[in-house]
Order: structure tokens, then sequence, then C-alpha cells
């Protein structure tokens, strides 16, 4: 368009001279120069030293042609130039909106927190408004990121002794009334508990056992539960159960274990390798669940990580439930 517009200029005024174009196009640099966002120090600072010279050529040039190749040029400059600047604006909304997300996502366990880390945060706060190149507030976000996650282990450690609690005044409650009944099954998915799971690897142990123990590990629990509350992250566990059920044969036994942790005793006469494929064919394949959360429906994933235990190499039972419980604390592990 500046092109465009030099030419229009010369047409209008009909003149062979290159000054009056000379003038046009070093108005353009100074305002190009002038009006340039400076989005980063080093970037702008080149910038300026490519229009610095390129003015220079503007000024050893004769002919109108010569002008109007340099214009193009400076034109050229300044379009790179502003989507250079373009990119980094947007990357800096992303990471300022993916801040603003985890403040939100944890306004809760801020409460449930007791406000300890509060400092901190306001510390972070005061810096991001300070902040202006990217590099900066990508390192912002990230000490953000480490503080968040300290809260929310925090709060979530208070909400499970408080469960705890809460839980065990309920059983002595029953028994002290003599209503109460072995835990044989799981409050939120209605599958048979832990203890069940327990008895049952045992009675599979042996060294010529078909039996294997396939283990489940529902991921994003805590997250959802979190985000959206605990009753979130009950429905997705209890769809995962069902889901389980779906995928096997009536004749395996599924139960839940621990947390977000399932596990099914299979009787298959096949070789680990072989009972491992068959799993994964849909274990490995993540799926999405849509459920009713305060008048809208929301998709939540429904993805697990999974690992196979062998009775017949196990000696006891509980060698194959020190196995299961290893390979969920690994998960967790590698999640931190």
């Amino acid at each position: 368009m500046a092109v465009l517009s030099i030419r229009k200029y010369l047409t209008d005024y009909g003149t062979n001279s290159t000054n009056p174009l000379l003038q046009v196009c070093m108005l353009l640099v100074e305002g190009i120069a002038k009006s340039a966002l400076a989005y980063d120090r080093e970037e702008y600072s080149q910038f300026r030293s490519s229009l610095k010279e390129l003015a220079e050529k503007l000024e050893r040039s004769q002919e109108a042609d010569e002008l109007i190749a340099v214009a193009e040029n400076v034109s050229d400059v300044l379009q790179s130039y502003n989507r250079g600047a373009q990119r980094v604006q947007a990357a800096q909304t992303v990471e300022l909106r993916c801040m603003i997300e985890m403040l939100s996502q944890t306004l809760v366990s801020l409460a449930d927190a007791g406000g300890q880390s509060v400092e901190t945060l306001q510390a972070i706060r005061n810096q991001v408004e300070s902040a202006r190149q990217l590099d900066d507030i990508r390192i912002l976000r990230a000490r953000l990121s480490d503080s968040l996650k300290a809260i929310s282990d925090e709060a979530r450690r208070q909400r499970d002794r408080n469960a705890q609690m809460v839980q065990q005044a309920k059983n002595a409650a029953l028994v002290a009334s003599g209503h109460g009944e072995p835990a044989d099954i799981d409050r939120v998915s209605g599958l048979p508990s832990t203890q069940k799971a327990k008895g049952q690897i045992g009675a599979r142990i042996g060294p010529s056992s078909p039996y294997y123990a396939a283990v489940f590990v529902v991921e994003r629990v805590e997250s959802i539960n979190l985000r959206y509350g605990y009753a979130a992250g009950d429905q997705l566990l209890q769809a995962f159960g069902a889901f389980l059920m779906s995928k096997l044969d009536m004749k395996d036994d599924v139960f839940r274990w621990r947390g977000p942790t399932f596990v099914v005793v299979l009787e298959r006469a096949l070789p680990a390798d072989a009972v491992s494929a068959e799993l994964a064919r849909f274990a490995s394949v993540q799926q999405e669940h849509a459920m009713e959360l305060d008048g809208r429906t929301i998709k939540l994933p429904l993805s697990c990580a999974w690992t196979l235990v062998q009775l017949s190499t196990c000696q006891i039972p509980e060698q194959a439930c020190q196995q299961i419980d290893r390979f969920v604390a690994e998960h967790w592990e590698k999640r931190k």
C-alpha cells in the first residue's frame, strides 16, 4: 500500500524528480521507526539498525525505481517485525491465560489450606505485573505452578484427614449401635472392595495358576476433584468401573482397590504377552465420559495406566499385593 501511494503521489504531481519521492520515503522510514512496538529489546535494536541502513541507502539512491525498491525493502522489514511482535504478544496472552486458569482452579484449595501461601502468590502477582519479557513470564508461570501444587497437596491432605476422621466416627457409631458391617462393597463404585480382592488373589496363588491380576489406575481423578468437586471424581470412577466390566468376560472379577485404582482377577490359560495384548486393545485407548454438572454437560477424559501381575509367579498373596501397590506408587511418583 505504501509503494502504491508513492507511485500515485508522483503521478498526481507529475514530476520526474526523485526529491519528492526521497522525502516521502524518508518520512515513511521515520514514521515506522517511531511507531514500532518494542516487544523485545534485542529484536527492536536490530529492527532500528535495519531501518537506519535502509535510510542511508535511500539517501544514496538517485533513480525513482531505486527509491521504490528500497521502500519495498522497508515495507518487508516492517511486516517481518510485526509478525514477530504478534507471535510474542499471542504467546504472552496464552501464558497469562494459563496462569489465570491455574489460579481459578485452586481457589478452593486456597481456602482449605488456610491461606498460608497467600504471601507467596501475592509476590508472584506483583512480579507478573512488572514482567515484560516472555521468558520472565514463563519463569513466573513455573513458580506459580509449583506454589499452587504445594497448596493443592496440602488441601488434599487436610481433606483426606477430615474424611478419614468422619468415616472412622461413622464406623465407630455403627459398631457401637450393633449395626456395623464388614466393608465388602466399595461405597463409590459399588464393586467388591480391596479386602475382597486380596481374598480372591490369595485363593488364586500357585505355581500352575492360570490367573492374572490386572491393575488399572484411573488418571486425572485428583485434578478433577480439585476443579469440579469430589462428586465429579466419584462419577468418573463409577464410569471407569462400568467401562471395565463392559470390556471383560463375565467370569472376570472386578474390584475397587484404593484411591483411583481397580484390580481385575482374570482366568486366562495364555502367556502373559497374549493377556497384555488383550488388555491393551481397550486400556490403551483414551475414552471420554459425559456427565451432568451444575446443569451443564461436560466431557471428561477416561484414561488409565495399567499393568499385569502373573499370579503363578507369586509364592504368597502378599507378594502379589506388593506388586500392585508398587505399581500404583510408581505411577503417582511419575506424575509429580
